[in-house]
């Protein structure tokens, strides 16, 4: 296992064209032991030529107009996004309001919420204080949530101006 992994450095080397004179033999007498990885090689030398040599693809005319164009309805996915966020709300809602009718049962309506509100503080101090924690400790992570946001916002400012900026022009429709 360790000598095909040593086959399999050698070969890559190889091909990015690092491959010192003194492994380029260890690379020939390796595969001379192992037939198997010899033809890998050769397949391997057989793909890295044609890709070399192949000629470059250019997209088709008004290719980055039609990839737009055929984006989801941005309507139709906030609609969505806004039907999918409120079931999470009400998902971590339905808990808090069962505690609070479940509490009102037990010693009265105004008592359940002092209750529940109690329980909701000491969960999100429990939360800040183990954040404060963890950033005082580890500050590396609120660095990476800042580049986080800003590659994030980075990207939606790239998608806004694409597709305001690209002038979207009908798709050919096909008649069956």
């Amino acid at each position: 296992m360790m000598e095909e992994e040593r086959i399999y450095t050698l070969m890559m080397e190889a091909l990015d064209g690092v491959l010192e004179e003194a492994e380029s033999a260890e690379l020939d007498d390796l595969l001379l032991q192992n037939p198997a990885m010899a033809q890998e090689w050769d397949a391997m030398l057989a793909i890295d030529e044609m890709l070399r040599f192949a000629p470059p693809v250019s997209a088709p005319v008004h290719f980055a107009q039609m990839t737009i164009a055929r984006l989801p309805n941005p309507r139709n996915r906030r609609i969505f996004m806004a039907i999918f966020y409120v079931a999470l709300l009400l998902g971590g809602l339905t808990p808090i309001l069962f505690g609070v009718a479940l509490s009102s049962q037990l010693g009265g309506f105004a008592s359940g919420i002092g209750d529940t509100w109690r329980v909701l503080q000491t969960i999100f101090a429990g939360l800040f204080t183990a954040t404060r924690t963890v950033v005082l400790t580890q500050p590396y992570i609120a660095s990476w949530m800042a580049v986080l946001v800003g590659v994030i916002l980075l990207w939606i400012a790239a998608y806004r101006r694409a597709v305001n900026d690209v002038q979207l022009i009908p798709l050919p429709v096909r008649v069956v």
